[in-house]
C-alpha cells in the first residue's frame, strides 16, 4: 500500500514536469521525423531529442506525409506526454536515391 502510494505520487510529479516541459515547445517550430501515418493521414513522429517508444511523440497533421520523412512542424499544443503540431514544410525527403 505504501509502495503504491509512493509510486502514484511520483507519477503525478512526473506528469507535471513533463507537461511543463512540453508547454515550452508550444509556438516553436521543430524538426520532426515522421514514424507512422495512419489510413486517415494522421501522423506520429518524434523530435531529434526523443527516442522511439520511450519519449514524447509528436501528433502531426499535414498532407501526404510519409514515414521516414523529416518535416518542420509548428507545435500548437502540449499534452502530458506528447506534442501536437502541424507540418509547415517537408525538410528532407524520405529516401535519397544514389546513383542512376
Amino acid at each position: 500500500m505504501v509502495k503504491t502510494e509512493r509510486h502514484d505520487r511520483l507519477m503525478e510529479i512526473q506528469r507535471d514536469i513533463s507537461m511543463h516541459r512540453n508547454q515550452a515547445y508550444v509556438g516553436r517550430t521543430v524538426q520532426v521525423l515522421v514514424d507512422e501515418v495512419d489510413a486517415d493521414g494522421e501522423a506520429v513522429g518524434r523530435t531529434e531529442a526523443d527516442a522511439p517508444e520511450v519519449d514524447n511523440e509528436v501528433l502531426l497533421s499535414g498532407n501526404d506525409l510519409v514515414p521516414g520523412t523529416f518535416v518542420e512542424a509548428a507545435i500548437t499544443d502540449a499534452l502530458e506526454y506528447d506534442l501536437v503540431g502541424s507540418v509547415v514544410r517537408v525538410s528532407r525527403p524520405a529516401l535519397l536515391q544514389i546513383g542512376g
